[in-house]
């Protein structure tokens, strides 16, 4: 299952989604976070993280030895509201990516983060007025 996550202004800020697939995401309780960065309403970045884990496999003791701070802040987000804990809170990304970002650990993988999309956009004083896209890059890709 996918999860969404709007902003104040209705904006689509982050999904999360199974890692690295439906089936597989599913065993191995691992998502992937795509956070999206606007300069007021137009997109201009899109960061993917993963594999993260859920809080469900957190809760499990599915962290390994040592991940005492991550399974408190799992235990804290279920407590304070009532979660899909096959997804993972901002609080806790945060906390795997300030972990494992750099090196990793056993037995989790080591947590990647990339710029997935960036978007170059118009002045406005085109024909095409403030919505004229200038180039959007692809990771690994160059050109526009």
């Amino acid at each position: 299952m996918k999860h969404y996550t709007y902003d104040g202004l209705g904006r689509l800020i982050r999904t999360q989604s199974p890692f690295p697939n439906i089936e597989d995401g599913a065993i191995s309780g691992e998502v992937r976070s795509e956070r999206f960065y606007y300069d007021g309403i137009r997109r201009i970045q899109e960061v993917v993280t993963d594999p993260l884990l859920s809080i469900e496999t957190l809760m499990a003791g599915g962290g390994g030895e040592g991940w005492g701070e991550l399974e408190a802040l799992a235990l804290a987000a279920t407590e304070a509201e009532e979660l899909d804990t096959k997804a993972t809170t901002l609080g806790l990304e945060e906390g795997q990516v300030a972990m494992l970002g750099g090196g990793g650990g056993s037995p989790a993988p080591v947590i990647y983060t990339y710029v997935a999309r960036e978007y170059v956009w118009g002045t406005g004083d085109g024909q095409a007025g403030p919505g004229q896209r200038f180039a959007r890059r692809a990771a690994g890709k160059q050109g526009i």
